[in-house]
């Protein structure tokens, strides 16, 4: 069951995010915080600038999440939606991934969205193949460089 994230949900979705940085694990990736986690999640339960889902199983457990923010584009009077994470453990992949985007494009579409933009972590993979089957298009790079 996909559904609206609530306080209640905070510390599965920070759960979830231990989960998603052990298993992306690269040299990049910044360190994961659970207090800063927990702190910007509590921040975007029912902000309306903010759009936050959980997925469960049969069982009530949490076993997937997505989260983004809402605002006007920086040179366009267009909102926009940026997805900030996006993570399903793994033995709950097969569809739920894409509910958890479908259920973020209907919110973004209630808030005026134009655009969504989503990260994906590789070419070729999972992730990028159900967006581009979904419409989406690659429109930038992003560099990063630690110091």
């Amino acid at each position: 069951m996909i559904r609206e994230a609530i306080k209640t949900d905070i510390k599965d979705i920070v759960k979830l995010g231990v989960s998603f940085f052990e298993e992306a694990k690269i040299d990049l990736t910044p360190s994961f915080s659970q207090e800063k986690a927990s702190t910007v999640i509590s921040s975007m339960v029912k902000n309306d600038k903010c759009i936050l889902y959980v997925a469960e199983n049969n069982e009530g457990d949490t076993v997937g999440m997505i989260g983004g923010v809402v605002s006007e584009h920086w040179f366009s009077d267009e909102v926009v939606a940026q997805e900030l994470f996006w993570y399903v453990l793994p033995d709950y992949r097969a569809g739920v991934g894409s509910q958890l985007l479908a259920a973020m494009e209907g919110r973004a579409k209630e808030l005026g969205v134009s655009l969504v933009a989503m990260v994906d972590l590789g070419e070729k993979s999972p992730v990028d193949i159900l967006l581009r089957r979904r419409g989406y298009s690659i429109y930038e790079k992003t560099y990063v460089r630690r110091f």
